[in-house]
Order: structure tokens, then C-alpha cells, then sequence
């Protein structure tokens, strides 16, 4: 694995970052400001196979937590008014 890629894989297990197993309680401007970081990094013409896989994954995790979570909240809101 590349020096890049294994950093692109740190990041993704940093504390605070949301790892495949949860990233529950990251506020929905982290989550967005985390794949503007990743979109700016896809962008770059130095970036390697490896390290545009690895942020390709975050990025779809991120997305499917975001997702998850507009779901949730809209049913709270949902039981919340039929109440």
C-alpha cells in the first residue's frame, strides 16, 4: 500500500473520523466539510489508485451515515407529530 494511501486509511481511523463500525455523532456540517476535503483530494492530479479507492470507501460510508441518519430523523419527527 502506498505512503499516501495508508494515510488516506489513518484518516479514515482517526478519532472523531467515522470508521466502518460507526460514526455515530458527527454533526452533519463535519460530515460535509469531510467529503469536501475528500472531493478536493479526488481532484488532485497526484493522487494514487490506491489512495482514491481508500477515499472513494469514506466517502460512500459518510454518505450512507449521512443518509441513515435524514432517515432517523425523519421519523422522529414523524412520531413527534402524530402525537
Amino acid at each position: 500500500m502506498s505512503e499516501r494511501a495508508q494515510d488516506a486509511e489513518r484518516m479514515r481511523n482517526e478519532p472523531g473520523r467515522p470508521s466502518g463500525t460507526g460514526g455515530a455523532g458527527r454533526e452533519p456540517d463535519q460530515l460535509a466539510d469531510r467529503l469536501r476535503e475528500i472531493a478536493d483530494r479526488l481532484r488532485s492530479p497526484e493522487i494514487g489508485e490506491e489512495e482514491a479507492e481508500a477515499l472513494a470507501r469514506e466517502a460512500a460510508d459518510l454518505v450512507g451515515k449521512a443518509s441513515a441518519e435524514i432517515e432517523s430523523d425523519l421519523r422522529s419527527t414523524r412520531t413527534e407529530e402524530s402525537s
